[in-house]
């Protein structure tokens, strides 16, 4: 553009000047090469204009580029804060209903509810147990060893009919009374004919107290 209309302006100039009686209307440059001393500089100077502006070209798509992903970025930390925030506000309205009830509860019957959370605490403390294990003085009735798959989980517990009294009357149980080791068999000093057991043996159950003669 600015170097067609200087030339053309030069041009018309020295046509005038010879009085050519010549009009020049356009110039056009179709093919222009530098001196031959000083082509090498010349080609230095195109090679650093084009990389300036491959440079520039690559800092615009970046600077895009990051303004697009930084605003994404953005937006979803705020999503994520109101999400967060959603949370935390609906998770404190249900303690606080659940706070009503239990109070509610305790109002009605302060004994029954705190003797149903003793239950809740220690059902929850043996969650992750597989046996439990008491002291003799405080046992009474009870095994000393629970297996707690049984107790606290109801599709493991025992339905298996209870073993049958013996057929024959006999005094106080005694553990000398006949072999548990030998069942069915009869020891030489003692009348008594235990019965058969018809449940199937479970050797995981830990609540049967047939502990073997020493």
């Amino acid at each position: 553009g600015k170097i067609r209309g200087d030339f053309l302006k030069e041009l018309q100039t020295e046509l005038d000047r010879e009085r050519s009686g010549i009009r020049v209307e356009q110039v056009y440059l179709r093919d222009v090469h530098p001196p031959v001393q000083v082509a090498p500089s010349f080609q230095e100077v195109l090679a650093a204009m084009e990389e300036k502006e491959a440079m520039l070209h690559d800092a615009e798509s970046y600077a895009r580029d990051y303004g697009t992903r930084a605003g994404g970025e953005a937006r979803e930390i705020i999503v994520k804060a109101e999400s967060g925030a959603t949370h935390r506000l609906a998770r404190a309205q249900g303690e606080m209903v659940r706070f009503d009830l239990r109070r509610d509860a305790w109002s009605l019957s302060p004994s029954l509810f705190e003797l149903r959370e003793g239950f809740k605490i220690f059902d929850d403390s043996l969650a992750d147990s597989k046996k439990a294990i008491f002291d003799d003085r405080i046992r009474s009735a009870m095994n000393t060893q629970l297996d707690l798959r049984k107790v606290l989980n109801p599709d493991l517990i025992d339905n298996a009919p209870s073993t049958p009294e013996s057929l024959i009357p006999r005094p106080a149980r005694s553990r000398e009374a006949f072999d548990l080791d030998i069942e069915g068999f009869l020891r030489a000093d003692q009348g008594e004919i235990p019965a058969v057991n018809s449940a199937p043996e479970d050797p995981d159950n830990l609540m049967k107290s047939n502990v073997p003669n020493k």
